[in-house]
């Protein structure tokens, strides 16, 4: 079922009761849209998910934000990410992939700590999406692959236990 803002704007599957996470979602997927960015979500979240608005809003938001500045660095018709959120085995798994330049470099913190900076204006995201999942006892894993034909790929995958949430298959 589609329901919301989200629904309308790509090729996407989506129950966004979360009605910040549709305002978010309707904000910046069209943006990516408009930069070529060929966006497909699948995302699937109800009322009794673990985490807040504020905090699914601080992962969806940076993990777009991610995944849309690595492809504005590709030529338009190499420009993808997908999106995808659902309860898996009592656990929320949302997961992020985007094409990629290149192998990521140091962070903006650490590049900025490197050169005797204390603070930076980018370089936070990744940070900020670690420690809502540890504060929920999850975890957060990136990697950056490449796969023959398809160019390198930078995956970012959160999981956060939901003890309340039926099994979802």
């Amino acid at each position: 079922m589609v329901r919301g803002f989200i629904g309308a704007v790509a090729a996407v599957s989506c129950v966004l009761p979360h009605k910040a996470v549709d305002a978010l979602c309707a904000t910046i997927i069209p943006a990516l849209r408009r930069d070529g960015v060929a966006c497909d979500l699948d995302i699937d979240l109800d009322d009794d998910c673990p985490l807040s608005s504020a905090e699914l809003c601080a992962l969806f938001a940076n993990l777009l934000d991610n995944a849309g500045t690595a492809c504005l660095a590709l030529p338009r018709d190499r420009r993808w990410m997908t999106l995808r959120a659902h309860v898996v085995l009592g656990c929320l798994v949302i997961e992020a992939s985007n094409a990629a330049a290149s192998p990521p470099r140091r962070s903006f913190r650490e590049d900025a700590a490197a050169h005797g900076c204390r603070f930076g204006s980018h370089g936070w995201g990744l940070s900020i999406i670690r420690g809502i999942a540890e504060r929920h006892g999850g975890t957060f894993d990136v990697s950056h692959v490449v796969l023959s034909g398809d160019g390198p790929k930078f995956i970012a995958r959160v999981v956060v236990p939901c003890p309340a949430q039926s099994v979802m298959t």
